[in-house]
Order: C-alpha cells, then structure tokens, then sequence
C-alpha cells in the first residue's frame, strides 16, 4: 500500500496474522468520531510494517495491532483496547465532563461542557471521563437526561445541589466502570 489515508469515523479491519506494507498511514480522528484500527480476530495481531519516515496517528481506538520497520508510529488520544505493540501511544487525557443545558440526548454535545455551567465543550465523555450532574446542569423541573445511545465511563456523579427532580432514562447500555 502507498499511503493510506484514514478518515474520522472509519473502523478498519485488518486480517489477523497477515502483514501490510505501507509507505504512509495517516489517521486523523476527531474526539467525536475516532478511527478504529483493529485486527479481523480478537487476540490475534495483524502487523502493519513501514520502512523509513513518521506514521501519525490521532483520536484512534486500536485492538490486536503491531507495527515494525524503521518507521516512527505515533499515535495521539487513543483509546487503547489491548495487543498493541510498537506504537509511540498517547492515551487519551481523562476529562471531567458537566451536562449542561437541561433536558436532552446523552450524544448530544451541545450538552457537556467541561466545566460547570460553561461553554459547550464541543466532545462527548469517553470511557476514560468522569460526568457530573450538578446544580446548573437542569434549569427547570421535571427535564430528562436521554441515554439515546451506549455509554462507557469512569465515574458519574449527581451532586447534591441538583434540586430540579431531573430525570434519566433510556434504553441503552451505560456502563460506569468506577463509582456512581
């Protein structure tokens, strides 16, 4: 392969035990749309091998993935999902997310704010996050909270000075990883 560019919101499969020789993987990922580079069988690596030059890689998800030759890999805001060898691998920074703004969707970013009653952060929690419910996060009674899709995080917290009689519902998977 010459260069393979990858784009946010791609899930790649590579063939499990088989090698690909590249000349250039560029992956560019977004905190809203990661890249999912994995391998087509859970515990079994593909290999990715390129001889000369910087592989750059960011807001990836990586599974069963090892890359060699005398090429740099470096990839940046990764959710790390175990067997992979040879990167340069910066985890993803834990960040502690508020939702803000009242009722709403669970996926809906204009929600989560990375400080209490702030600026729309412009991301979602991750696996790696903490969210927070607090007294600026519900400006009136009776609003619900809408797990619309699967959720992963660390901890979730209701402070005490939510008095608004929020509501959570929905009819996905959250799991919380830590505390509640």
């Amino acid at each position: 392969i010459d260069t393979l560019q990858l784009h946010h919101g791609m899930d790649v499969y590579f063939g499990h035990s088989q090698t690909q020789t590249l000349k250039a993987l560029l992956a560019q990922g977004t905190c809203l749309r990661n890249i999912d580079l994995f391998s087509t069988s859970t515990g079994t690596q593909t290999t990715l091998t390129d001889a000369v030059g910087v592989n750059s890689l960011d807001y990836v998800r990586l599974r069963d993935i090892r890359v060699q030759g005398g090429a740099t890999w470096n990839a940046t805001n990764v959710l790390d999902d175990g067997n992979n060898t040879g990167f340069n691998m910066t985890p993803l920074a834990t960040q502690t997310y508020y939702w803000i703004g009242g009722a709403g969707n669970w996926n809906d970013v204009s929600k989560w704010s990375l400080s209490s009653g702030g600026p729309v952060a412009g991301c979602l929690p991750t696996r790696v996050d903490h969210v927070v419910f607090d007294q600026l996060s519900f400006p009136g009674s009776n609003q619900t909270v809408t797990l619309n899709v699967a959720a992963e995080v660390v901890n979730m917290t209701w402070t005490a000075g939510v008095n608004a009689s929020p509501n959570f519902s929905g009819g996905q998977t959250l799991i919380i990883n830590g505390d509640l």
